[in-house]
């Protein structure tokens, strides 16, 4: 959006915001899919995996829900130049909202899932493969979406 359009400082700043929320939320769920893997796969975890699945769902994964927040903030602010109703904004905001809506029904509902068998003593394998399918799948929806803001088809 910044290199096809003149910009104001307002929106610059938005923008930035914009993509650094997805690179955090994304670095997040690249964190959970590596612990999912480190416990479907290892045999002796970490005391890290513990304390990692011993933490509540990570805020930093929610901040995937602020992606289409800013990005339709700079809708708005793009003095018409882009519109709600473009397709490519269309799919994309769509596929961030079904990435977030699987990182909460996926990946979080299987963190809880291998959290709950740490406290029984136990290791819930099958879990941490769902868990990983699921950030999996987020991870490539989000990629998908990214791809979309960026080349902005038909614009």
């Amino acid at each position: 959006m910044l290199a096809t359009t003149e910009t104001t400082p307002l929106y610059a700043i938005v923008l930035i915001v914009h993509v650094l929320v997805a690179l955090v939320g994304l670095v997040q769920v690249g964190v959970s899919y590596a612990e999912f893997r480190r416990v479907e796969t290892e045999t002796v975890l970490p005391a890290t995996t513990f304390t990692y699945y011993a933490s509540p769902p990570k805020l930093f994964s929610r901040v995937l829900v602020l992606v289409p927040v800013t990005g339709a903030l700079l809708l708005g602010i793009s003095s018409g130049r882009f519109q709600a109703t473009s397709l490519w904004v269309m799919a994309g905001g769509a596929l961030w909202f079904a990435a977030f809506g699987l990182l909460e029904a996926g990946v979080f509902a299987n963190e809880r899932a291998v959290a709950a068998s740490f406290d029984q003593g136990v290791t819930d394998k099958d879990a941490a493969r769902k868990g990983r399918y699921a950030a999996t799948a987020v991870l490539s929806l989000i990629g998908i979406a990214a791809v979309l803001m960026v080349l902005q088809p038909g614009s």
